[in-house]
């Protein structure tokens, strides 16, 4: 799997959820930013295997989590995909600034 079909799968994930969630505010908070967010996800290699498998099962935590009608569940996946997905970027800014010096 190369960047760009990594990146897609990601997104179509948030595209599914939010769309699925009625919520038509954060829907169109998703569309504007959705096209950033592949952008991004670009520049910080997604299709690396560690990427992956860290993002897949946080996805599949967040989907059982909703399936199973477990609100605080989903909340707790939701916190720690979106703390993966900081750290990711923070530590990948921090790489950038390694190779730069």
């Amino acid at each position: 799997m190369n960047e760009q079909e990594a990146a897609e799968l990601d997104l179509r994930f948030h595209d599914v959820l939010y769309r699925s969630s009625g919520h038509q505010r954060l829907l169109s908070y998703w569309t504007t930013l959705r096209p950033q967010i592949y952008i991004f996800l670009l520049s910080r290699n997604v299709a690396s295997p560690d990427f992956r498998e860290a993002m897949t099962k946080g996805h599949q935590m967040i989907v059982n989590a909703i399936r199973n009608r477990l609100e605080d569940d989903a909340y707790r996946a939701v916190e720690e995909h979106v703390a993966f997905a900081y750290r990711r970027v923070m530590d990948s800014y921090s790489q950038t600034d390694k190779t730069e010096r």
